[in-house]
């Protein structure tokens, strides 16, 4: 919206945008993927309007938009432990062909074998394991966080690595995402005299915003973004303006703003480390549930992000004043400006 003076007329104006998934082409990442388009709705719908409160003197204007986006084609790939893999079986990762050397009993050492540490031992001065039979290794021998971990992810829908490598990008996925915008504007102007003038404006703006995590249950990997965000924005400003004479203008302003910026990860009221089972030292307060960010290597990153959840606090104070001059020659304007940005940032609870 575009703040302007009012008028010694009424008047006002009305205006609906919409966008949906109808006319819309399927993104390209659902085509590679061979997924239809998803639901898609944008709706933009306000108002303004503007008038006299003192005729030739004194004027108002007001404005108002809402903005309402749902958005069912966000899309994420991501690398997920493979079906056989979460339950131990890696057979499919030995190159058997591929034969890397012998050790000291002559065993000969194939690419992709795994190693049982719990059968090292020293033979001729040298340690040596003993590989599990055919890669695969005991569900016993899992450890129990991991497992209960294991059983949070999802089971894969693809895979972009060849046949007998280790996964990756063998999990898609599309998300949905929604966005709401209130937004309005108040403006008065009033003419003191022909040779001056005075406006003060008001801005307000409240933004939410979802959007679902990649993964399910306790895993999230939504990243710094979270999984809902709300912005708060207030402004307000106020400018005089003096003509001294025909060649000789001022304009003094002042103007603040805050903005006020929340972000949470999914499930931030869950006790992942209870529900898992982790033990140990237990993180968990208000607001600052769900996992910890962590990378599983060869794995897509799980948890909420280190930052989350996080309250930011931005205020900015300005005061400019403009000085024109013209006169047979054309000179610049000169202006001073002094501003302030002081800005905070709150820890909801802590991670």
């Amino acid at each position: 919206m575009t703040i302007k003076s009012g008028t010694n007329e009424l008047l006002g104006t009305l205006f609906e945008f919409l966008q949906n998934d109808k006319l819309n082409a399927n993104p390209w990442e659902l085509n590679k993927n061979a997924k239809p388009r998803q639901p898609y709705k944008q709706n933009q719908y306000g108002a303004a309007v503007g008038g006299p409160i003192a005729r030739n003197r004194t004027f108002w204007f007001a404005d108002y938009q809402g903005t309402l986006i749902r958005d069912g084609s966000l899309a994420s790939t991501l690398t997920v432990p493979a079906p056989g893999m979460a339950g131990g079986d890696f057979s499919s990762i030995v190159r058997a062909g591929d034969v890397l050397g012998q050790d000291v009993m002559g065993r000969s050492i194939t690419r992709g074998q795994i190693f049982d540490r719990d059968t090292q031992r020293e033979v001729y001065g040298t340690v040596i394991r003993d590989p599990f039979p055919n890669n695969m290794l005991p569900q016993s021998r899992f450890d129990s966080i991991a497992s209960n971990l294991i059983g949070q992810y999802p089971t894969e829908n693809q895979n972009l690595t060849p046949v007998g490598e280790r996964p990756g990008g063998n999990y898609f996925t599309t998300r949905t995402a929604t966005r709401d915008v209130h937004q309005f504007d108040v403006r008065i102007d009033h003419r003191i005299s022909d040779n001056e003038s005075l406006f003060g404006s008001l801005s307000w703006i409240d933004e939410q915003k979802f959007q679902s995590p990649p993964l399910p249950g306790h895993l999230d990997a939504g990243g710094f973004l979270g999984e809902t965000e709300e912005n708060l924005s207030r402004a307000a400003m106020m400018s005089y303006t003096k003509i001294w004479s025909p060649t000789f203008i001022t304009e003094s302003r002042i103007a603040y703003s805050r903005l006020i910026t929340t972000r949470v990860q999914s499930k931030p009221d869950s006790d992942s480390f209870a529900e898992l089972n982790f033990g140990g030292l237990n993180p968990f307060m208000t607001n600052s549930g769900s996992l910890m960010r962590f990378g599983p290597q060869g794995y897509s990153r799980v948890g909420g992000s280190e930052w989350l959840p996080t309250q930011t606090y931005k205020n900015y104070v300005q005061l400019n004043i403009t000085a024109s001059s013209t006169g047979t020659r054309v000179r610049p304007a000169s202006a001073a400006c002094t501003e302030r940005r002081p800005s905070r940032l709150g820890d909801r609870g802590g991670r």
